[in-house]
């Protein structure tokens, strides 16, 4: 009993782990290659907020993908269950963190939500 639970708590914690590790790569060599694409004047322009949006789908998408490949297939529901849990960790923090752009929080919350839905579908088709 304890084993599939553990496993399930491996692939989950792998898949924010890919959307976290994904997301920050991608947000530092962005941010370091084109900084005033960034920020002008002490502001994040409006194409970085919604470049920073679309981030989250793809990272999603990346950490959706690995917490399916990695779940314990015993039962049918239990492939869905370390994305759906990762679904609702990933749209937990996005939407409550302080330190978010304010005027998109819900934008990235669903965009990261699609993109781990996403990620998971791929990763059933193939």
């Amino acid at each position: 009993m304890t084993k599939p639970i553990l496993f399930m708590a491996v692939a989950v914690l792998a898949g924010y782990f890919a959307v976290i590790l994904a997301y920050l790569i991608v947000t530092f060599v962005i941010t370091s290659l084109m900084p005033t694409f960034a920020m002008q004047k002490g502001r994040f322009t409006s194409a970085y907020t919604t470049l920073h949006a679309l981030l989250w789908a793809i990272c999603g998408f990346a950490g959706g993908y690995v917490a399916t490949v990695m779940a314990p297939v015993n039962k049918n529901y239990q492939t869905f269950l370390p994305a759906g849990i990762l679904l609702l960790t990933v749209s937990y923090i996005v939407f409550t963190n302080t330190g978010q752009m304010n005027r998109s929080k819900v934008g990235q919350t669903l965009l990261a939500a699609l993109g781990i839905a996403g990620g998971t579908a791929l990763c059933l088709a193939l």
